[in-house]
């Protein structure tokens, strides 16, 4: 008898946990949301609007949204989110949002949690100085599987938080996952001064410009003195070309952040770390830089604490396939493997600041494949004059494709002409010790043929020509030439264009002892000069003719 009760207590026990509701904090209702149902079928948990729906919920309820396009119709304070909410789209596909020139404003020390998923939000602009989500609690924020685009003001924005505030009553926790930003015309996530976590996983950032409000900034900010974890991983970003290469994709300022597992690829420069004592305790390793315009990792500021762009060297596969973790695989990187572990032999020398140099002292081994140039090989080379060359042109004569071409430090003496169909990558090794000697030759030092394209140069010391002729001369209708960090000595013009050249990047050069211009450009096209140096010369820089947009 008194086992028989004991089971229909337990019985009844389990029916009792079965039937309470698992939520986070208080047992909340579902509102549905659906644009285009039956007259009456509308009351105050089935609503026509998203706006209907924040104003109905209490806290700890669920809102799910139907099939359709939903507009915001009210400015930013109405758009509020201040409340415990799980909001749940049907899919980013089928739930678009188009906030019509506002933004959702999730903000209220009472805003613990927060869920957002399965909606696509479009049309989002604030004067260009919120966000097209202004996250400002104490509370958590996760987003998830969320699709952003057409917008010309910052994506998200995670505002300042006062450290007194935050110490006694909380830290912010914000989390992106499985989200996509595509097409913004400013910084896609701005994470300023705060003291909580912020995760993105998982998420594709691709094609921003730079020509919002934030165009200075980058893709993604960190702002100063975040002192809690910032991880950054599985992400990809493409296609991103901002106007001051001192801000990256990726512009850090702050403490505690570790960046892993993310592709770089076709962007001005991918990192930058600022100084200043913000950047410390910062690791950034197993990411892939490649098709990168300007640099990899800009270090713009001396002071910089604390930095590392590899881990110690552990078995496990790495964003190459390769056997071991360590550090990241380098575009520009050319060291060779002869282990066999995945992990070059030679360092990869990052930037130098104020006499400190940074490297990444286990650099992936880079399998794409490319042409090496040495002045120390010989027949004996394997790949001897098919990959591997002697002297630059015979590189790039041999090139019958789009070919990145490395060359290691050495005196070559040989002046180069590049008039190819197809894209030319010549990267040295570095600008203090690969040097090319033109011998004092009457003549073109670089010569880039009439209408060639998508040409860079990088990493060299051009000098030794005489006091009449350029160092680099970019012909008629070419287009898309990058030239950036290189120097320039004891030539007659430094670089010079014919006209009707279109689309330059000359960046990060130094002219010295230049008999009359370091630059003489006469061009159709967007040009984008910055950051060089002149010593000598008749003139630093002369824009001739035709429209310059020199920035």
């Amino acid at each position: 008898m008194k086992k028989a009760i004991f089971v229909i207590i337990l019985l009844l026990f389990f029916s009792f946990l079965i039937n309470v509701p698992n939520v986070k904090a208080d047992a909340g209702n579902t509102i549905y949301v659906d644009d285009d149902n039956d007259p009456t079928w509308y009351n105050a948990t089935h609503v026509a609007t998203f706006q209907e729906a924040i104003d109905n919920a209490t806290t700890g309820d669920t809102i799910y949204i139907w099939d359709g396009t939903y507009v915001l119709d009210r400015p930013e304070s109405y758009n509020r989110i201040n409340k415990t909410l799980t909001i749940i789209g049907n899919g980013t596909d089928k739930v678009h949002i188009d906030c019509n020139n506002t933004f959702l404003y999730i903000y209220n020390t009472t805003a613990m949690y927060v869920d957002i998923s399965g909606i696509h939000f479009f049309r989002g602009d604030y004067n260009n100085d919120e966000g097209f989500f202004s996250i400002d609690t104490l509370g958590c924020v996760n987003i998830t599987n969320v699709v952003i685009n057409n917008t010309n003001s910052t994506g998200f924005l995670i505002p300042r938080m006062p450290l007194a505030v935050a110490y006694i009553i909380g830290y912010p926790n914000v989390r992106i996952s499985n989200t996509t930003m595509r097409d913004i015309n400013g910084t896609f996530i701005e994470v300023l001064s705060n003291y909580g976590n912020f995760t993105m996983e998982n998420c594709s950032l691709s094609t921003g410009n730079g020509s919002g409000y934030f165009d200075d900034y980058g893709c993604i900010q960190l702002g100063q003195a975040c002192s809690a974890q910032t991880i950054i991983r599985n992400c990809s970003f493409a296609d991103m070309n901002y106007t001051d290469i001192d801000y990256g994709v990726l512009s850090i300022q702050q403490e505690n952040c570790t960046i892993y597992n993310d592709t770089f690829y076709n962007t001005t420069t991918a990192i930058s770390v600022w100084g200043y004592n913000l950047s410390r305790n910062c690791l950034i390793y197993n990411n892939y830089f490649h098709g990168n315009v300007t640099t990899s990792v800009r270090i713009p500021f001396p002071y910089l604490a604390n930095v590392s762009f590899n881990t110690t060297k552990t078995l496990g596969t790495n964003i190459n396939g390769g056997a071991n973790i360590g550090g990241n695989k380098w575009y520009s990187y050319v060291g060779y493997d002869n282990d066999d572990d995945g992990i070059g032999d030679i360092p990869f020398f990052i930037d130098t600041v104020s006499g400190v140099s940074y490297y990444d002292y286990l650099p992936l081994k880079n399998d794409d494949e490319y042409f090496v140039v040495d002045d120390d090989f010989t027949v004996a080379i394997p790949g001897w004059e098919v990959t591997r060359f002697d002297n630059i042109s015979g590189a790039i004569n041999a090139s019958t494709t789009n070919r990145d071409i490395f060359v290691w430090n050495g005196t070559y003496y040989e002046n180069i002409t590049i008039n190819n169909s197809f894209s030319i990558n010549l990267v040295g090794n570095s600008s203090t010790n690969t040097t090319v000697d033109f011998g004092g030759i009457a003549d073109y030092g670089v010569f880039i043929g009439n209408n060639t394209s998508y040409v860079n140069i990088s990493g060299f010391t051009f000098t030794n020509l005489d006091s009449n002729w350029d160092a680099i001369l970019i012909d008629y209708d070419s287009n898309n030439i990058t030239i950036f960090n290189n120097s320039f000595v004891d030539v007659g013009f430094g670089i010079t264009t014919n006209p009707r050249t279109r689309n330059l990047v000359i960046i990060d050069n130094r002219f010295t002892n230049i008999t009359w211009d370091g630059l003489l450009l006469d061009t159709y096209g967007d040009i984008i000069v910055y950051n060089n140096t002149y010593w000598g010369g008749q003139y630093s820089f002369v824009c001739a003719k035709h429209s310059c947009l020199c920035r």
